[in-house]
């Protein structure tokens, strides 16, 4: 996920920091001039204070060491020894896929980071991958630059080997996206640089991989919750955030208005709670009660998070 505002990582249904921060835009689904078919559909989002999906990459990408035309490939499906011929349409939109012929929106750190905060355009690899399977990162974990096919995204990246697994990006828009399968909500994260079909995790027991965290975003009609790669955070119950990101495990972070007693802007960090227990929450953060983490019937049901629940200000 990456560093952003309060709102940040988008999982329509339900999970975007930045130096670690993100993007995107409506649009047609990718490759196609509309919404692309898919089992799961629902409203995307913003969440918190994220205001605009449409994140523009405002440095340079690091100069090529090699040259390369649009319908080039920057690596083979197994190797990616030299890096990418950049593209100078730095400016791209991951839901209508804007970019030249041979090329693919991808999110991307435009600081040399290993969190998503912006988009470019990016080579398509030839051969390329099909989702679901193995995919190799170039230059680094969060260059953008993959052998996945256009509409996927290499996902659930070993920091050091750069492999990982390629994964369907939303298609669509942001208010009327569509997933592939039942239980693979549209995560959009890092203010929009991240789109991606993946399954929910549930912060009261989570499953993520080796240097992911379970990192969730929710408000009064929108909740995404999703593994992301991410350091441990340090902010306790009550404690200033900027996005879930600082907080530590077992803890969201909620816009002010949210959280009884949150003197502190963007907002404070509150627990999750178990809906289907007694509620924890007044003892653990007083003033709040145990409410769900999707709004309304938003939960994907089915998929382990039904009675995921969060601490929020119990004031009408």
């Amino acid at each position: 996920m990456q560093r952003q505002p309060i709102r940040r990582v988008a999982f329509a249904a339900l999970l975007a920091l930045l130096a670690c921060s993100d993007r995107i835009v409506d649009g047609a689904g990718v490759g196609s001039s509309g919404a692309a078919t898919g089992t799961t559909t629902g409203s995307p989002t913003t969440t918190g204070t994220q205001t605009s999906l449409g994140g523009v990459a405002t440095t340079a990408p690091p100069d090529p060491t090699t040259d390369g035309s649009a319908g080039d490939s920057f690596g083979s499906s197994t190797s990616h020894d030299d890096d990418p011929p950049a593209d100078p349409q730095l400016e791209c939109d991951l839901w209508a896929q804007d970019c030249k012929p041979g090329f693919k929106c991808a999110g991307w750190a435009n600081d040399g980071g290993d969190q998503w905060n912006a988009m470019r355009c990016v080579p398509i690899a030839r051969p390329s991958v099909a989702v679901g399977e193995p995919c190799t990162v170039s230059e680094w974990i969060a260059s953008g630059a993959d052998d996945c096919e256009i509409g996927a995204m290499c996902w659930h990246i070993d920091p050091v080997t750069l492999h990982g697994t390629c994964v369907p990006l939303c298609q669509g828009s942001e208010m009327n996206w569509s997933c592939p399968g039942l239980c693979t909500p549209c995560d959009i994260a890092n203010e929009g640089a991240l789109l991606l079909c993946v399954p929910p995790c549930n912060q009261l027991a989570p499953n993520c991989g080796l240097g992911e965290r379970c990192l969730g975003e929710s408000s009064g009609w929108f909740a995404s919750i999703a593994c992301h790669p991410a350091p441990p955070g340090t902010s306790g119950i009550g404690e200033l955030c900027h996005d879930s990101w600082d907080c530590v495990d077992g803890l969201l972070c909620v816009d002010d208005d949210a959280y009884p007693g949150c003197a502190v802007s963007p907002g404070c960090c509150t627990p999750y709670c178990d809906r289907a227990a007694a509620d924890p929450c007044d003892a653990l953060a007083p003033g709040t009660r145990c409410e769900p983490f999707f709004p309304g019937d938003s939960a994907p049901a089915g998929c382990g998070v039904d009675d995921l629940g969060l601490c929020r200000s119990s004031r009408p």
